[in-house]
């Protein structure tokens, strides 16, 4: 069996090819065979598998990937490869021979050294044969491929040229001839090609046509990279003209007669990431304008790496620019320093391109114009570093076609007329890791990758934060990277130690702050209340006691100046590191009665609408109630949006109004959370948040809240499997409610007691059905006195569930029948879809798969148009277990692949085709 990833992803065994996988999977299998043998974290393939557009669930996808992958290997030899979980990760486990890239790396060491050139060739053209095209070639794409396939490009290339040396060694210079020539035009900056043509030229005695080569060479050389060739090849271009002696006839340049500025500085000595950005901006260099020059406005928060960026970025392309570059600093954002005003950067840029003194005029409009001039006809490069505002820049543009500008701010320059707009975020986790390796040393990590990406992740992955912390290990020879990580978690807040000398994180983020006006920074400070993040407009609104339109123009004020990002409409979230400076910021400058009151106003917010999102889940079971506007959530499924996209936000502000003893909003908040819960079945945050609204019950003393949280509680308790728990609550609940003659919530209690012993008991406990049968009866007798239709649903439901159970399969089916009768009379589509799904399982079960169809098919679509997420997997295994059964084997496999696509995070199987 062989792995082969150099050129199409390909499982080879018994000599043919057996893969067959979608690109994704080919791509995750030459992934891990790339690292043979070591480990790769799950968020590492998750970044390179989707490049930041992750599926909602890629973990579960990853899994369902390395299960088909797992299956096709196992079956062809199980004994020679193994693809595995270990830690956070996966690995594959497999001799290093049977990958076609590390055996190409192990042949190309052997043939070094080899002695004989013949025979060294020989080794290192079978090695190179091992190409068969592209790396990952149909799985990775070009930026993947560069990203992580520089060191296996660079190898081939290294083989190449050692054998063409053996090659020439062994005396085949004239057969090497049609090759070479190849080759140089294929990568013209490789001076060892370049020395190996000439020296076959110079011996097959077409030494003209070798010097001619080096003058040919050497120009396009300083063309695209800017420099000269090597002494080396400069020594081989003199061996070849004495020997032949020959003297140089090249005409002398021409001197300059105007000063060439090369101003920019210096660049990074290794540049991590950015890969798609720098391509935007080195590729602006062949586009086209007419009339104006080409500008691109780079920015970001503080700490991005804009400068670095377009410095890195100007490096690469100054060569085009032979009228050489300008750079200056305008100190926008610079403390200890006032930007510097247009007419000062114009006299520093207009001496440097040769005017004198005397001659530069006094206005600003008047010194612009003078260097539109002079730059008309011109090819220059122009860096304009930390821009305070678009006032400041628009007199420094020029309008000559030949020139590039880029400017770097951490204000949006959205008021300049054409221009390219590049905002940056953080880097990517790996391209993080990667710049805090080459910054503390890879000897200083060893291989915790996971303490590693523990660090940065606290670092928001910003470049200055990940320097910082990278450089504290280096410089600290007696911490190690554990020990940086704890002072990380455990100090008050990162921030603190996120510094070194007069740089730190929170010294760049003051500079922004203080940028921003009065009611601009009270907004900032206040979002640094918020529970969690993002937030809509709407609850900015709530924060700050202002109108939402107020709050509107402020967030976009906060979002221009990068210090708040905009994430979709309407939604505005910190970067961890600006939200743990903003929280800092109130915790100084906000009184401790604001901040309470802020909270309050937040939690008030929240219940309003969570009331009039609860009413839309369940009209027939909840009054409307409270201030908010109707219009706001119009109905069943705008509610269930609304609570899906702030369902984490929800949970955390329950939890900071509990702790801050808000009870009375957060039971509130709670007790109209749980429709939705039940709905979606989130059980985690349904425990989490509703442990805390039995808390403020408590602390309210107010025992039917109290009763009421023991009763919601009861399915997440055994659904995450505490099931005591649930019994518990449920009894302690019954008990609650009797005493306070509470009938209808008593008999949600009973009736969940009921529910409790059918999905806990054996089939063959009779005494455990017996007592459930009389909880359950119980309650319907309750819900039926109080003509409760949505409770006796309910009920009956559980009752033919019990039947079911018990194999009374007739019995249950009345139950279902009957609960679906009432449960079509109150239109509640959750309750219609329980009772049909009960149908079609009771057919199931007496192998009458045609009966099951429609009922199964009919509670599949009702539970996606109540969003009962819950409910639908079930509908989906069964319905194809149904249609197997008949022999209806697509229709059994589009279901099961429904199924498949659910858990692996394709919402589409949550909606109605």
């Amino acid at each position: 069996m062989e792995v082969r990833v150099l050129g199409t992803v390909q499982v080879i065994s018994n000599g043919q090819p057996i893969l067959r996988a979608r690109r994704r999977e080919r791509l995750l299998l030459g992934l891990l065979a790339l690292e043979a043998n070591r480990s790769i974290t799950t968020s590492r393939l998750e970044q390179l598998l989707w490049d930041g557009d992750a599926p909602k669930n890629p973990r579960q996808v990853i899994r369902v990937y390395i299960s088909r992958l797992r299956t096709q290997l196992e079956a062809a030899d199980s004994s020679l490869v193994e693809l595995a979980h270990e830690g956070t990760g996966y690995v594959l486990h497999i001799a290093p021979e049977r990958v076609d890239a590390l055996r190409f790396e192990a042949e190309v060491a052997a043939a070094r050294a080899v002695p004989d050139p013949h025979e060294r060739g020989r080794c290192l053209a079978a090695a190179l044969a091992l190409w068969r095209g592209p790396l990952l070639d149909g799985a990775a794409d070009e930026l993947l491929r560069d990203r992580i396939g520089q060191r296996l490009h660079e190898q081939r290339l290294a083989a190449e040229e050692l054998r063409v040396e053996a090659e020439l060694e062994a005396g085949h210079h004239e057969a090497l001839l049609p090759e070479l020539a190849e080759l140089t035009v294929r990568y013209p900056l490789r001076e060892k090609l370049i020395a190996a043509r000439m020296t076959a030229l110079h011996r097959s005695h077409r030494t003209s046509e070798a010097l001619a080569l080096y003058r040919t060479a050497t120009t396009e050389h300083r063309e695209q990279s800017g420099l000269d060739f090597s002494d080396a090849l400069k020594a081989l271009h003199v061996a070849i003209l004495r020997a032949d002696e020959l003297t140089s006839d090249d005409p002398e340049a021409p001197g300059a007669s105007t000063p060439v500025p090369a101003q920019l500085p210096s660049d990074l000595a290794r540049y991590v990431g950015r890969q798609p950005e720098i391509h935007a901006l080195t590729a602006a260099v062949s586009g086209t304008t007419r009339g104006r020059a080409r500008v691109f406005a780079v920015d970001g928060m503080a700490g991005v790496g804009k400068s670095a960026l377009v410095i890195h970025a100007a490096h690469r392309v100054a060569d085009r620019f032979p009228d050489g570059q300008l750079y200056v600093n305008l100190h926008g954002f610079t403390h200890g320093s006032q930007p510097v005003s247009p007419v000062d950067v114009l006299d520093r840029m207009l001496r440097a391109l040769g005017i004198p003194a005397d001659k530069i005029p006094r206005l600003t409009d008047d010194r612009a114009a003078v260097f539109r001039s002079l730059l008309a006809n011109r090819k220059l490069l122009i860096i304009l570093d930390n821009a305070a505002s678009e006032d400041q820049v628009e007199p420094l543009l020029p309008a000559a076609e030949g020139c590039l500008v880029f400017i770097t701010s951490r204000i949006r320059l959205s008021g300049l007329d054409d221009i390219h707009l590049l905002s940056l975020s953080p880097l990517s986790i790996e391209d993080s890791m990667e710049l805090f390796r080459q910054i503390a040393g890879p000897d200083r990590i060893g291989g915790d990758t996971e303490t590693l990406a523990a660090i940065v992740g606290i670092c928001g992955n910003l470049p200055l934060a990940v320097r910082i912390a990278a450089a504290r290990l280096r410089d600290q020879p007696q911490w190690t990277i554990s020990s940086l990580l704890e002072r990380l978690r455990n100090g008050d807040a990162p921030l603190s130690e996120l510094a070194i000398g007069h740089r730190g994180v929170a010294k760049a983020l003051e500079l922004s702050y203080r940028h921003l006006d009065a009611p601009a920074q009270r907004m900032f400070r206040l979002l640094g209340l918020a529970p969690a993040m993002p937030v809509d407009a709407q609850a900015a609104a709530a924060l700050a006691d202002t109108t939402t339109r107020s709050a509107e123009t402020v967030l976009s004020t906060l979002t221009s100046a990068r210090m708040l990002d905009s994430q979709a409409t309407d939604r505005y979230q910190f970067h961890d590191l600006t939200k743990h400076y903003a929280a800092d910021k109130a915790d100084r400058d906000e009184t401790a009665e604001s901040r309470r009151e802020a909270l309050k106003r937040l939690l008030d917010h929240y219940l309003n609408l969570v009331m009039l999102a609860a009413h839309r889940l369940e009209p027939a079971q909840i009054t409307l109630k409270g201030d908010a506007n109707p219009n706001a959530i119009p109905d069943h499924a705008a509610a269930l949006s609304w609570l899906d996209d702030r369902r984490h936000q929800l949970k955390a502000a329950v939890i900071a109004g509990n702790t801050e003893g808000f009870h009375g909003q957060v039971w509130d908040l709670c007790a109209r959370m749980t429709g939705y819960y039940r709905l979606r079945g989130h059980y985690e945050d349904w425990l989490t948040t509703l442990q805390r609204g039995l808390s403020s019950a408590t602390a309210l003393d107010d025992d039917q809240a109290r009763a009421y949280m023991l009763v919601r509680l009861i399915l997440p308790y055994q659904a995450t499997g505490d099931t005591a728990r649930a019994f518990s609550n449920a009894e302690e609940a019954a008990s609650l409610f009797e005493r306070h003659g509470n009938d209808i919530m008593q008999a949600a209690a009973l009736n969940n007691l009921g529910w409790l012993v059918v999905e806990s008991a054996e089939r063959t406990n009779t005494d455990a059905i017996d007592s459930a049968r009389r909880h359950l009866e119980k309650a319907l007798e309750l819900c039926t006195g109080l003509a409760n239709a949505n409770g006796q649903v309910k009920v009956l439901v559980n009752l033919g569930d019990l039947c079911r159970m018990r194999d009374q399969c007739d019995e249950a089916l009345r139950h279902y029948d009957r609960a679906l009768s009432l449960a079509r009379e109150t239109g509640q589509a959750d309750d219609q879809s329980a009772a049909l799904y009960g149908i079609g399982l009771t057919h199931i079960e007496q192998r009458e798969y045609s009966s099951a169809i429609d009922p199964l098919t009919e509670a599949l679509n009702l539970s996606r148009q109540a969003g009962a997420l819950a409910r639908i997997p079930g509908c989906l295994e069964n319905l194809g277990n149904a249609h197997k059964e008949l022999g209806q084997l697509e229709q059994a496999s589009r279901y099961h692949q429904e199924l498949e696509d659910l858990l692996a995070g394709d919402d589409s199987a949550l909606t109605c085709p």
